[in-house]
């Protein structure tokens, strides 16, 4: 679910890894934000431990499709990949503590 923090707008969240020792010590894994149009809103590293916080450009809460997978050069390639992929609607973003206010611009993800 989407929350606010601090002014900007980010996701953030953790990804159940549930084959991470099995993936090559070099794969580092990332978290991609596209808006309905398929435009880059923003990336950020997942950590070991599956957590992620990853600004987003968004002037106020908009659908967007959230997608975890490999780092890749070109964004967009992920979102043509077999990458975990979750689809957040405008309503679903809230201010801290859950709160859901028009200005709200936090996401909790995963």
């Amino acid at each position: 679910m989407p929350v606010k923090r601090e002014g900007d707008f980010r996701i953030e969240g953790r990804a159940q890894l549930e084959s991470r020792d099995t993936l090559p010590g070099d794969v580092k894994l990332r978290a991609y934000a596209f808006d309905h149009r398929g435009q880059l809103l923003g990336a950020a590293d997942v950590r070991g431990d599956g957590s992620f916080s990853l600004p987003v450009s968004l002037d106020k809460p908009a659908d967007v499709e959230l997608y975890i997978g490999p780092e890749v050069d070109e964004p967009q390639r992920i979102r043509m990949s077999s990458a975990f992929s979750q689809h957040f609607s405008a309503q679903d973003w809230a201010g801290e503590g859950g709160q859901v206010p028009p200005e709200s611009k936090h996401l909790r993800a995963g």
